[in-house]
């Protein structure tokens, strides 16, 4: 076998091995119910308003009409328990957000920026700059 012979089976290989470990990881992740973040604390959510900015939107989206966010309304409310993974239906990346916005909060408890405001209330919004979704969490911990 020559050296160019036996570095096109090696890279196959590895890039087998590669494609492996990653649908192994996709799977996990799917078994866990879309998001890959567990809620530490029980908590109430609830969407308190909905911005849009239609300047950024036409500057920086494919659709510069795309308006408010779809996938909420302002006053739904859910009750999450400690352990709870992405509810069906619900945003995983505002869900990954609201979770480490609680769990930093948790870790600061007496102190830092990430503090509590008015008996476990936290304001948290969705990483969506043109059209952010504004949740109330209350710490039920």
């Amino acid at each position: 076998m020559d050296r160019r012979h036996f570095c096109k089976i090696g890279a196959l290989s590895l890039g087998a091995v590669v494609l492996g470990i990653i649908k192994g990881y996709a799977a996990v992740n799917t078994q866990k119910g879309g998001g890959s973040s567990v809620m530490p604390c029980d908590c109430r959510i609830s969407v308190v308003r909905m911005e849009c900015y239609e300047d950024l939107q036409s500057m920086y989206l494919d659709d510069p009409e795309e308006g408010p966010c779809r996938s909420f309304h302002v006053g739904e409310k859910w009750n999450i328990k400690s352990g709870d993974v992405c509810p069906p239906g619900f945003c995983t990346h505002a869900w990954d957000a609201l979770v480490a916005s609680v769990s930093k909060a948790l870790s600061l408890r007496n102190g830092g920026c990430c503090k509590f405001f008015n008996d476990g209330v936290r304001v948290v919004s969705c990483p969506d700059g043109s059209r952010p979704v504004i949740f109330r969490v209350e710490i039920n911990a």
